[in-house]
């Protein structure tokens, strides 16, 4: 965390933007996590999550995605956070472009953040068998590591929905994927397409994340029964 909050920043600060994103995401948010795995021999494909997801989980959360940006969409603008608000990130961000270009932009940071917060975190919460709290405590982490208080509530959202898609799947991929969505569409919103969601948009919104959560709850819990030992 004081590697995270102290290091990067430092070459930012100095014009360093392609030393710090690399640092950021690949030291950091992928380098220790594994590192930490390997030292104390954890098995990497059960703490990351490796495994390949049931078919069911791509359409799933290529409909639960955007939904939820929807109804994020909808809330920040609820809650008053502004283009002032989150300027000083977007400048930031296009210094980034500048530095490392936009594909390694949009790439590295959701698998990179994907490893820390949905594959080593998120196992290492779950080892205390409580789902909803090694969930909820992912989210969080994950929205104060995103520094900008306008964006606490939510990047809370978003990682409610991508641990809760390793949870259901047991896998990794499709939060990378969900996380991939999130970047390109978020990158969209706010330099080409901006748009104001309609209560109408809203509505089919809710309605369809609302299905795709049933739908993953109903896929977990037939999983659990299949590798639950007969009586």
């Amino acid at each position: 965390v004081v590697i995270y909050y102290f290091v990067p920043p430092l070459f930012f600060k100095a014009g360093q933007y392609s030393a710090g994103f690399l640092l950021q995401f690949l030291g950091i948010f992928i380098g220790v996590p594994v590192a930490a795995a390997a030292l104390y021999r954890l098995d990497l494909k059960k703490t990351f999550s490796l495994k390949f997801p049931p078919l069911s989980a791509w359409p799933l959360t290529l409909a639960g995605s955007p939904a939820l940006l929807v109804i994020v969409v909808t809330l920040m603008g609820a809650i008053g956070v502004d283009e002032d608000s989150l300027k000083p990130l977007e400048e930031e961000f296009t210094r980034i472009v500048e530095a490392v270009g936009l594909p390694l932009l949009i790439l590295l940071p959701p698998i990179a953040e994907e490893f820390l917060f949905r594959g080593f975190l998120l196992s290492a919460f779950l080892r205390g068998g409580k789902v909803a709290q090694a969930v909820v405590l992912t989210a969080a982490m994950f929205a104060v590591f995103h520094i900008v208080p306008a964006k606490y509530l939510p990047t809370g959202l978003i990682g409610l929905w991508l641990a809760w898609l390793v949870v259901a799947t047991g896998s990794i991929y499709p939060a990378i994927l969900a996380h991939l969505l999130n970047n390109g569409i978020a990158i969209l919103y706010f330099t080409e397409y901006p748009f104001e969601p309609t209560p109408a948009n809203l509505a089919l919104a809710l309605v369809v994340l609302a299905g795709t959560l049933v739908l993953l709850e109903r896929g977990r819990r037939n999983k659990v029964r299949g590798a639950s030992p007969p009586a």
